[in-house]
């Protein structure tokens, strides 16, 4: 699957390409490409889909909502995040609400200590997820495939790490 890791997405040097064009495009100095670029990284980088020393792919739709808006006025959008295309939140609710789902968001916020996983299960059982007596461990994997967490790597006891993809 690492082969296939950058299908979803945009890597850094992809979007410095589409960047330096959209200035050049527009007459801007290239040396505003650095500022822009530590800008879109925050906003849209983050996102990793294999388990391999991948580099972090950006969000393809936001990022060319930002290219788009940016080439036809010559300045940043309003909104960097379209509500149509962030993450909702409402899944994030959905699971701090499940049992033991609470402490799970707040363990995911927790940047100093990313959650770890032996594997990411694929199958969810809606009787487990609402009767769980003790932290399910299909939880982290959940908010992985709803895009609310992605791979960080693996620990040193070779547990996948699961962190926040835009940091």
């Amino acid at each position: 699957m690492d082969e296939y890791h950058d299908l979803c997405g945009f890597t850094a040097g992809e979007l410095a390409e589409a960047l330096a064009e959209v200035l050049k495009a527009q007459a801007w100095p290239a040396e505003r490409g650095a500022e822009i670029v530590d800008l879109l990284q925050r906003f849209y980088n983050g996102y990793r889909f294999g388990e391999g020393d991948n580099p972090q792919i950006y969000n393809p739709t936001l990022a060319l909502y930002f290219l788009d808006y940016f080439s036809r006025y010559g300045r940043y959008p309003r909104q960097m995040l379209d509500d149509n295309l962030a993450m909702d939140r409402n899944r994030i609710q959905y699971v701090a609400r499940l049992p033991h789902g609470e402490a799970l968001v707040n363990a995911a916020l927790n940047d100093a200590e990313p959650l770890a996983v032996a594997q990411l299960v694929n199958r969810f059982g809606v009787q487990d997820m609402l009767t769980a007596r003790e932290p399910p461990t299909f939880s982290p994997p959940l908010l992985y495939y709803f895009g609310v967490l992605t791979l960080g790597g693996r620990d040193e006891l070779g547990k996948l790490q699961l962190i926040i993809p835009i940091r």
